[in-house]
């Protein structure tokens, strides 16, 4: 077969013959899985990540419990013992749907959170498997299912994993206070939507970028209060009651806690595997400070994995370990350990 000769192959390149082949799969697994699953195109339908986040901004606006179901409520999905309440994220997620809940028609509000978590997983996971070298596509690759499942279901963390990002590259141009302030408060924001990218502030320390930690604490702080302010004092208590149950019954098999309870480990070490970790990450972090990807793939490792709760499609925040591996466009400031 002559257009398949080696010859051909080595003149339109190897590499691009590997990210064609990447993406011709990929497309293929979406199908599948939208064929599979064909309500992950319908958010709004009861049970969808975006219909629980939706659900919490209605119960926020009608005064009612964030974290206990009422009589009238939308219906949740609970899954016991992984989670026996109708949210298990911070609560500023439901701040940030009350408005959207209150001025947006459901269908806006909904398919709107749900594109823009799409775009944002498929824009990373394209410009990983176009921008990598052959190891980078095939981790990617190995990704692809986890992703196609957070970009379909319009999880949180599909914006985190496009948020994520551009704190990488932002940080690699000047370090301009407002670079620094534009990183702190995507770190902030992220931070208050799930607890794991609080680790990226040990690498801002890490890379003495004063600034960008001093306006994530600042961010953070406003964010907190802003919730408090909106959702009452006594959410401060109830979530740290839902944040303990998935510490200890929520722990699942895929997070490093469940790992270690498989192997018979007491419960305490169980519990602080997360914890352990956040230290991990950081000492980590610290030692590679001179080699600013290798550090941010460190945490952003961390980050994922800090969590008692991690499933399979928890995997695609692994994305974001990726993104400093890849080739930066032309004129652009590369950083240590980036593909050539």
């Amino acid at each position: 077969m002559p257009y398949l000769s080696a010859g051909r192959l080595r003149s339109f390149g190897l590499g691009r013959v590997l990210v064609l082949f990447v993406l011709v799969f990929t497309a293929f697994a979406l199908v599948l899985f939208v064929q599979l699953r064909p309500d992950y195109l319908h958010p709004t339908e009861i049970g969808t990540d975006v219909s629980t986040y939706f659900g919490a901004g209605q119960r926020l606006i009608s005064g009612r419990e964030i974290y206990a179901m009422s009589p009238g409520d939308r219906p949740m999905p609970i899954w016991p013992p992984f989670w026996t309440v109708p949210l298990v994220a911070p609560p500023t997620v439901a701040v940030l749907w009350a408005p959207l809940v209150a001025f947006l028609p459901p269908i806006l509000s909904i398919y709107g959170w749900w594109l823009a978590a799409f775009a944002a997983t498929a824009a990373t996971y394209m410009w990983i498997v176009t921008r990598g070298n052959a190891p980078v596509v095939i981790a990617a690759a190995l990704l692809s299912f986890a992703t196609i499942i957070t970009g379909l279901t319009g999880n949180v963390n599909g914006l985190l994993i496009g948020g994520l990002s551009a704190v990488w590259f932002l940080s690699r141009g000047p370090r301009t206070g407002p670079r620094d302030v534009a990183i702190g408060v995507i770190l902030a924001f992220a931070t208050a939507l799930k607890f794991g990218p609080a680790v990226f502030g040990l690498w801002l320390l890490a890379e003495r970028r004063w600034r960008a930690a001093a306006a994530a604490a600042v961010g953070g702080i406003v964010i907190a209060g802003l919730t408090v302010l909106v959702a009452g004092p006594d959410i401060v208590p109830t979530y740290l009651h839902v944040a303990g149950d998935a510490a200890t019954a929520g722990v699942t098999a895929q997070s490093v806690g469940g790992m270690l309870r498989s192997l018979g480990l007491p419960e305490v070490v169980v519990v602080a595997a997360p914890a352990g970790v956040i230290v991990l990450s950081g000492v980590l972090a610290f030692a590679f400070r001179r080699r600013p990807g290798v550090a941010f793939s460190i945490v952003a490792i961390g980050a994922t994995f800090a969590l008692p709760v991690v499933r399979y499609e928890t995997l695609s925040f692994l994305l974001v370990a990726l993104v400093p591996w890849t080739r930066a466009l032309r004129g652009s400031p590369s950083a240590v350990g980036v593909a050539k």
